[in-house]
């Protein structure tokens, strides 16, 4: 008899709504660094950013409100309960330039021509 094995959802910080300060203590200790990493990218206020499993949005947060202000942040994550605090955050700050998907990066269908970045931090946690 062969059963079928149940899709489980693992995260390093946990992938429920009550990890968020978790998530915001990540934060704060990557984001630093992220934007050292970035400030010599060549960006335009007017690009694409695609954020590949994008947690509770920080960093798509960061890259709408920062770098592209005139352009587009789409960032998706597998977990429903991430990209609803992902959702709140953006609207708490009044973002209108930055999607959050809920999917998986296999499913999530990116056109290779859309955008000028794709940036990925904790996929692989």
């Amino acid at each position: 008899m062969m059963t079928q094995k149940s899709e489980t959802i693992t995260y390093l910080l946990g992938s429920e709504a009550g990890t968020l300060l978790r998530y915001r203590l990540f934060n704060e200790v990557y984001l630093p660094g992220t934007k050292r990493c970035l400030s010599d990218f060549p960006t335009n206020p007017d690009m694409e950013i695609l954020e590949i499993g994008c947690g509770i949005g920080d960093t798509a947060c960061y890259f709408a409100e920062a770098l592209v202000p005139d352009g587009h942040v789409t960032a998706f994550d597998q977990s429903p309960d991430l990209i609803e605090i992902a959702n709140r955050r953006a609207a708490e700050l009044d973002l209108k330039n930055v999607t959050f998907v809920c999917a998986k990066v296999q499913d999530f269908p990116f056109p290779s021509d859309r955008y000028d970045f794709a940036h990925t931090r904790y996929v692989l946690s």
